[in-house]
């Protein structure tokens, strides 16, 4: 009768998927052996830190998968990449965010989570900094240029095509917002359903939030001196201190004037001249690298692209490139054609008039 061995890690964890997604190796894998999966992923290439295995064993008891990603480098070392986001999908029959695992080896930490459901969502250690109901607005290829510009601000218009996709039909959206420290990071994030009240945060431009404290810091001096005089007025043995009382109400005008200043939030605001124009350079600049190179695929266009691009990001800054996000654009093989995609602010996408750029065989 032979001895029975114990399985070796790669026999003890099972894949059930591997994906190339973008730049990015995905493995799909799991396993009833914590220290068994800890393993398979070191000596495939994965980086596991030393002090995870709690964690990991943790999730491995609850029943979970693990998604072990890779990047992959297509460009010289001396290049930089971007990588895209990725999305995953899971059953469950509460929401949650896993975060146990983002909390190891990890300090504070800035969390934003966007929730689309039933009604208003909360989570413990975060705060609801805006609840809408959100709109789904069939929008025509005319109105997509402007319908960033043109819906007001408290509306919430969700055009952007993969989210549209994923949350349509959802009747509340909700953004939570948290600053989470190591020891909050030891549980997940919990999502909860709570009755649906509307809220919307404000946040000014450095120049708004000082207009707005110089404004309550001298309503206050105002009110203050006008109650000094009254004092005064009535009590004519303080009229010798009154420069003293004057001065007093002065500087409690600018010491409450600055902490409304330091408390008001705040966003940097920048202002870009002539940005339908610029939008449009951007857009004519792309098509002419296209038109005036050598490509036959989808690929060689791309490498084109990244090598010759230098037009600004006129939305949020930086340079412009390739990817799903505002002032950003993308390319798309479609019917052995190749379309330039720009996206607007608010995530819709605008379709160069370019489809009849053929890809080349």
């Amino acid at each position: 009768m032979g001895m029975d061995h114990p399985p070796t890690p790669s026999q003890a964890v099972s894949i059930l998927d591997r994906k190339i997604v973008g730049v990015f190796e995905t493995t799909t894998i799991t396993s009833p052996d914590a220290k068994a999966l800890q393993t398979w992923l070191s000596q495939n290439g994965f980086t596991v830190p030393t002090n995870a295995e709690p964690v990991i064993a943790s999730y491995v008891k609850d029943g979970w998968v693990f998604v072990g990603t890779k990047v992959r480098r297509d460009k010289p070392d001396n290049e930089t990449s971007t990588p895209h986001p990725l999305s995953f999908t899971f059953k469950t029959d509460k929401p949650v965010y896993p975060m146990r695992l983002t909390g190891v080896n990890n300090g504070p930490l800035s969390v934003e989570l966007y929730l689309f459901g039933p009604s208003r969502a909360k989570a413990s250690h975060f705060k609801v900094e805006r609840c809408a109901q959100p709109n789904y607005p069939e929008l025509s290829r005319n109105d997509r240029f402007w319908a960033w510009r043109l819906s007001p601000p408290e509306t919430l218009d969700i055009v952007h095509p993969l989210l549209r996709k994923w949350v349509i039909g959802s009747p509340v959206a909700t953004k939570l917002t948290a600053t989470l420290s190591p020891a909050n990071m030891r549980k997940d994030v919990w999502i909860d359903w709570t009755p649906f009240a509307e809220k919307q945060s404000c946040r000014f431009s450095l120049q708004g939030a000082a207009i707005l404290a110089l404004n309550w810091g001298a309503g206050i001096f105002a009110a203050g001196l006008f109650s000094v005089c009254l004092f005064v007025f009535a009590n004519k043995s303080w009229k010798p201190k009154l420069p003293l009382l004057i001065g007093i109400v002065t500087a409690g005008g600018i010491f409450l004037g600055g902490l409304i200043y330091l408390f008001l939030p705040k966003i940097e605001v920048r202002l870009v001249a002539g940005p339908f124009q610029s939008i449009s350079e951007a857009q004519w600049i792309l098509i002419h690298n296209l038109d005036n190179s050598d490509w036959h695929t989808i690929t060689e266009a791309r490498a084109i692209l990244r090598k010759t691009v230098s037009t600004p990001n006129y939305f949020v800054g930086g340079q412009m490139r390739e990817e799903d996000s505002p002032g950003n654009y993308l390319l798309r093989e479609t019917n052995n054609q190749l379309q330039l995609i720009f996206f607007y602010p608010n995530g819709e996408e605008e379709i160069s008039e370019t489809q009849a750029l053929s890809i080349q065989r």
